[in-house]
């Protein structure tokens, strides 16, 4: 298929037609100021063969010079590759706990609003896929069907309030059993449900619902929202704010139910998780969704279009070459030479722009290995940010995180915008963090917010890393410590057999302390104040949206 993408460049026609008739009218004047000089046979025999030739194919290599800069501009493009795809979705329920419980505060603002902004990341990340939206509390109903309608879901999730549940309680098991009452009988397929709840289940039949949905082949996963410690549950009485309370009239502590969730996750083949680390859930959930069996398949097509564009810009150099150097061409050559443009030009691969276009479909698709080689193509014809930062992108999506980190430190130097480097820095961050790597994590968390001091995710992400890195601190000097107590009790069972036959040491020789590094990645008092004032002033701003970083990432989108 053969196209132009610009073909509004076409109207020039009219202003090189405009040029060609002013040509033709200033050679006719030059011909009746010539015949002033006597006859038209005697001018003729004065000039040159050569002048008039040479004039003659100035002309010609002109108006042909700026024809070709015309098509050049209008893009000529030839589609060499028309691919059909085959897109398989996964059918994925996304439970949530409106329960009041769910209102409790031990973590900030409140496990709802923690929650809801994780099923509103899951919808976006599982984009592609058919979703459907259960609430539950003392009854589960169903919000939304399976759909690709992710605009109305993550609506939905951006409305809901414990005070919208009809009755109170939390019914788990109920949840399960809605999932899977609606299923397709024309076109079965194996579902995933993930349920968001902080444990709680007062019904107790959640694990033999959960055995029900998995024998079909589904899977159950469950993220646990809340603290061990809990805390206390704020509702809104007729008196106004007041606090959930037991029988005794003692203020009612709501704690995490994890033990439950793993019980009712290990029911449904699948796994339980804490909303904690969010991308180390997005992988996981990702794998056993591979396993699945998907019968909702769509076909989509597109066109591979390659741009010839540079042909017409090198075929109008040479025109405007052959007029500065008097260049004649012999008809016979002049087929040779362009074909020989044309046959070479064929031959060559897709421009940079291109390979990033259909790098960002294939992201879109979830194609992430087909994506990262029109990435790394484009990146060697054109060593831009984009095609660098996009890669590492594809690559930390197929868990690749060691090669992840190295594209992403490449392209550093590819850009110096604020926005650019923020994004990329983030995406580093999370990078070394799932190499269990927490100390260069939290550099690069805090590069990161150099560019960007108020992004909520990237200080979260820092605070984890921290805390991460201080227990694989502790964890290592607590092995080091052991090692040298082996090596002490080895020394100190040689030094025994050895002291009939050797001198005594000094025992009043003194033990040099050991010199522990200083420890850079503390932050500062005032950092550290810093930090909570921003993740305080961020949390009461919950239903803004925060950036997820793809790369328009722009696809690729930013992983966490």
């Amino acid at each position: 298929m053969f196209r132009f993408e610009n073909p509004e460049y076409f109207y020039l026609i009219w202003g090189l037609l405009f040029l060609i008739i002013l040509q033709y009218f200033f050679d006719k004047q030059s011909q009746k100021r010539i015949l002033l000089f006597g006859q038209s046979d005697m001018v003729s025999q004065l000039r040159t063969k050569n002048n008039s030739g040479t004039y003659k194919n100035q002309k010609i290599l002109f108006f042909l010079g700026l024809t070709f800069l015309m098509i050049a501009l209008s893009n000529p493009q030839w589609g060499n590759k028309k691919e059909d795809i085959k897109v398989e979705r996964a059918d994925i329920y996304i439970a949530l706990d409106i329960s009041n419980s769910m209102n409790a505060t031990d973590i900030i603002p409140s496990r709802l609003e923690k929650a809801k902004k994780f099923t509103s990341d899951l919808i976006n990340y599982f984009k592609g896929n058919r979703i459907g939206l259960i609430f539950f509390a003392g009854n589960a109903y169903l919000q939304m069907p399976l759909t690709v309608d992710y605009a109305s879901a993550l609506m939905y999730v951006k409305t809901i309030q414990t005070s919208m549940a009809p009755t109170q309680g939390s019914s788990i098991g109920e949840a399960i059993a809605l999932s899977h009452k609606f299923d397709d009988n024309k076109e079965p397929s194996q579902k995933a449900l993930i349920i968001i709840s902080d444990g709680d289940d007062h019904d107790g039949d959640a694990e033999s619902e959960a055995k029900k949905f998995s024998k079909k082949g589904n899977v159950i996963f469950t993220v646990g929202v809340g603290t061990e410690k809990g805390s206390t549950i704020p509702i809104l009485s007729d008196e106004g704010e007041d606090l959930a309370r037991e029988d005794d009239g003692q203020p009612a502590i709501s704690k995490l139910n994890f033990p439950k969730l793993k019980s009712i996750a290990s029911a449904g083949k699948g796994n339980a998780f804490v909303l904690d680390d969010v991308g180390i859930i997005y992988s996981k959930i990702q794998k056993k969704l591979d396993l699945l069996q998907k019968q909702h398949a769509e076909m989509y097509s597109y066109s591979d279009f390659n741009s010839y564009f540079f042909i017409f810009v090198l075929l109008a150099f040479i025109c405007f070459v052959g007029m500065l150097f008097d260049l004649k061409i012999p008809g016979k050559w002049s087929y040779i030479i362009l074909l020989m443009i044309f046959s070479s030009q064929k031959s060559q691969t897709q421009s940079s722009h291109n390979l990033l276009k259909n790098g960002d479909k294939l992201y879109g698709m979830n194609r992430f290995l087909e994506a990262e080689r029109q990435y790394e193509e484009a990146g060697k014809k054109e060593p831009t940010f984009n095609s660098f930062y996009n890669r590492g992108n594809a690559l930390y999506q197929q868990n690749k995180y060691s090669k992840a980190e190295q594209v992403y430190s490449d392209a550093i130097t590819k850009s110096d915008k604020p926005e650019d480097l923020y994004k990329l820095y983030h995406n580093l961050g999370n990078s070394f963090y799932n190499q269990q790597k927490y100390k260069e994590s939290v550099n690069a968390y805090k590069s990161a917010l150099k560019y960007n001091s108020t992004d909520k995710e990237t200080i979260e992400n820092l605070l984890k890393a921290r805390k991460k890195y201080q227990e694989q601190k502790k964890q290592d000097k607590q092995n080091q410590n052991k090692n040298e107590k082996s090596d002490e009790k080895k020394d100190s069972d040689e030094q025994k057999n050895s002291d009939q036959n050797s001198p005594s040491k000094d025992n009043n020789e003194e033990k040099k302390p050991k010199n522990n590094p200083k420890n850079t990645e503390n932050l500062s008092k005032e950092e550290a104040e810093k930090l909570m004032e921003i993740i305080e002033n961020e949390d009461k701003k919950v239903n803004k949206k925060i950036r997820r970083g793809d790369g328009q990432q722009k696809v690729p989108q930013k992983p966490w």
